[in-house]
């Protein structure tokens, strides 16, 4: 999915892609801690199509916005991704990522992570069956933080 030209010059970002993936951590923690799974994909790299009408598609609300925790938690409940541009933009939720490869051993949560990684998009995807935050980085789990 490619954003147009204009929609990125009015939505220069005043965050880091540090800021943007701990952002997007804090809020994977908290799907943990509810003991359920969730896919995040920060990046626009991944092909993806939509399950659910894409309410986000025109909007410009961010991950940085008040009270965005508790939809973006919501959210991670729907089967799905949740994708986040590099500005911090919601883009979609319950997108389905076309380009998986298989993690032995896990299922299509974490191949749609990989896949999605191998592609350039950071990715961090909570599991529900441990209760890990898992981050993805060029196809490999990178990191795995327990919720505490």
């Amino acid at each position: 999915m490619n954003i147009p030209e204009e929609q990125i010059e009015q939505n220069i970002s005043v965050y880091s892609f540090e800021d943007l993936r701990n952002r997007v951590v804090e809020v994977a923690l908290k799907v943990a801690k509810n003991n359920e799974g969730a896919l995040f994909v920060l990046g626009s790299n991944s092909d993806f199509e939509l399950h659910f009408p894409n309410f986000f598609q025109d909007s410009q609300i961010s991950i940085f916005s008040e009270g965005i925790d508790k939809v973006l938690t919501k959210l991670a409940a729907i089967d799905g991704a949740i994708i986040i541009d590099e500005y911090g933009t919601i883009r979609a939720y319950g997108a389905r990522i076309l380009n998986t490869v298989t993690v032995k051993g896990y299922g299509t949560r974490h191949s749609a992570a990989r896949g999605a990684s191998l592609r350039g998009d950071f990715v961090i995807l909570v599991s529900e069956e441990d209760n890990l935050v898992r981050i993805f980085k060029e196809g490999n789990i990178a990191l795995e933080v327990k919720n505490q």
